[in-house]
Formats: C-alpha cells, sequence, structure tokens
C-alpha cells in the first residue's frame, strides 16, 4: 500500500533534474566521440606505417624476381615508380588523405645497402616517413618503422 502511495504522489522529474540528465549525456557523448576519434587518427598512422612496410615487400619480391639488379656489395635505391612499373604494387593510397599516390612523380624509395633491403622513405601527400627532427632526408631502417616516426612534409615556401 505504501508503495501505490509514493508512486502516486511522485509527479515526475523537475527541469533542473531533466536538464541535469541532459548535461551528464551530452559530456559522455562527447567523451566517446573525441575517444573515437583519436582511434581512427591513430588506426590511419599505423596505416601508413603498413604502406612503407607493403613498399618494401614489394621491392624484396622485385628483387627476387630479378636478382641481377642487385650486387650484393653495392647501395642502391629502387624507387616506388619501379616497382610500379614492373607490376610488383597497385598504386598507393595515402591512407591518411586517401590520396592515391602517383608513381610517376612520387619520391618514395627503398634502400639497398649490400643487397639486403635496408631501410625506407616513404612519402605521402602530406606525412612521411623519411625525415628526421630537423627535417633532413633520412631514410628509416625496416625495423624502426613506427607510427613515432611519421613526419609532416616541409611545407614549400
Amino acid at each position: 500500500m505504501q508503495l501505490q502511495k509514493i508512486i502516486k504522489s511522485n509527479k515526475g522529474l523537475s527541469l533542473v533534474e531533466l536538464l541535469a540528465v541532459m548535461v551528464i549525456l551530452g559530456i559522455l557523448a562527447v567523451i566517446a566521440v573525441l575517444t573515437f576519434t583519436k582511434v581512427v587518427e591513430q588506426s590511419r598512422m599505423k596505416a601508413f606505417v603498413s604502406s612503407a612496410v607493403g613498399l618494401s615487400e614489394s621491392t624484396r619480391l622485385y628483387i627476387h624476381a630479378n636478382p641481377d639488379l642487385v650486387d650484393t656489395n653495392t647501395n642502391m635505391k629502387i624507387d616506388y615508380g619501379t616497382v610500379f612499373t614492373n607490376g610488383y604494387i597497385e598504386k598507393i593510397q595515402d591512407p591518411i588523405t586517401k590520396e592515391f599516390l602517383d608513381p610517376t612523380t612520387n619520391e618514395s624509395y627503398v634502400e639497398i645497402v649490400n643487397g639486403k633491403i635496408d631501410s625506407v622513405c616513404f612519402y605521402g601527400s602530406e606525412h612521411n616517413l623519411c625525415m628526421d627532427g630537423d627535417n633532413n632526408q633520412s631514410p628509416i631502417k625496416i625495423g624502426d618503422l613506427t607510427v613515432d616516426a611519421i613526419r609532416p612534409n616541409p611545407t614549400n615556401p
């Protein structure tokens, strides 16, 4: 009986209570959107590193199919355009900007040292895996390819 009296006497939520609930839901929504945005950005950066690894692996296939191209006593660079032209890789889509990288103008390359793949210099539309902290070109060793090595491309004056 007493429960029925309490339920009948309760006329609903006040405006202040409704506003408090709305504010809390709004804060939770903002936190969720920010978290989602951060996860998406991190995924794109990891995909950028994967694109650089893909270029090095495609170059490895190119070298394996053409062993006479590489002398074990010399160092050389094999560029993205060469690997693409010979059919060992498709056009690479920059995962950050979604633009396809033109193999005829993109300056990405894989560095061969003593006949083995050593490092990669990968340029996307807006970022690269080829610069040190002072914006000097410095190919990244294959084992050191991480999201932390990604740098923004230098701006042209």
